[in-house]
């Protein structure tokens, strides 16, 4: 390959390094949540994964220059010409930072995302919060259709305010009484989904085996 031609790969090389180097900056929003709320902060940081992993893809393709081989190693210096060692800092640089934003990001997002006490919630959002809340405890597949059919079908249909005319029964798990859930027991989805899977585990062991005894008499 003529020298100039080379020269001018390395240049195009360097100026995408230093573009990934700009993006490499820390980013005030990944330690502060967004305006739009916890959903709109977790796209934006979901935005900010895509991107390091890009940048870490790109710096792994070695077909892309020989100087790839060198990206882990510590002595950039021994990469023979001055481009090509200084493609070399920045890819390792580069490379670097993206790989230990991914784990910030990653930490970041799993916290956002984790069931928390957000008040009063309509039914198909409680219900929503009831699979993420079930499943963290390792309720899914048939147990979760079990807990979905014990709450939405026989007791509160997952409404919060649901309320036994014939009994003190309350929410979504119909707990009896009400209070017993704990503070916020009247319009929290989350502290009432939280009291009523802690019951089902402790009473019955499961929500199936909830179900079946509720399906056999009446309550449970």
């Amino acid at each position: 390959m003529p020298k100039n031609a080379e020269a001018l790969i390395l240049m195009a090389i360097c100026v995408v390094a230093a573009f990934f180097m700009a993006v490499a900056r820390p980013d005030i929003a990944e330690a502060k949540p967004s305006s739009g709320g916890a959903g709109a902060h977790i796209r934006s940081l979901k935005v900010k994964t895509l991107a390091s992993q890009s940048a870490i893809r790109f710096w792994e393709d070695r077909e892309r220059g020989r100087w790839m081989l060198h990206l882990r190693h510590d002595k950039c210096w021994n990469v023979r010409g001055k481009q090509r060692r200084e493609v070399c800092k920045k890819a390792r640089k580069s490379f670097k930072y993206h790989e230990e934003r991914l784990a910030r990001l990653a930490s970041r997002i799993d916290k956002l995302s984790a069931p928390r006490d957000t008040g009063y919630l309509p039914p198909e959002q409680a219900r929503e919060l009831g699979q993420r809340m079930a499943a963290a405890i390792g309720w899914t597949g048939e147990q979760w259709k079990c807990l979905d059919a014990l709450w939405g079908r026989y007791e509160s249909s997952w409404y919060v305010y649901a309320d036994n005319p014939r009994t003190e029964a309350y929410g979504i798990p119909q707990a009896l009484p009400g209070s017993k859930m704990g503070t916020g027991w009247q319009r929290s989805a989350y502290v009432q989904i939280k009291w009523g899977l802690g019951y089902v585990r402790g009473r019955f062991g499961s929500p199936c085996s909830a179900l079946s005894y509720r399906l056999v008499n009446g309550w449970y």
